[in-house]
């Protein structure tokens, strides 16, 4: 599952100390097109205030826009 990780961003290492927040937009259909085209998720990889989660996001592809 090619869900993102803040590892696959290049030099993450040098780039964590400095940031508060990352998240990761991850659209399964972009990697299954069989797979349901208007599901998305943020991944919350690194915030102050919470662990490690993923919050379930719609996709509108007809306007390229990411809703809750």
């Amino acid at each position: 599952d090619p869900v993102p990780r803040v590892t696959d961003i290049p030099h993450w290492k040098n780039i964590m100390p400095y940031i508060d927040t990352a998240l990761l937009l991850y659209r399964r259909a972009y990697y299954d097109p069989e797979a349901d085209r208007t599901s998305a998720m943020c991944v919350i990889e690194k915030s102050p205030r919470c662990k490690y989660q993923m919050i379930p996001l719609h996709w509108d592809d007809e306007n390229y826009r990411f809703t809750d």
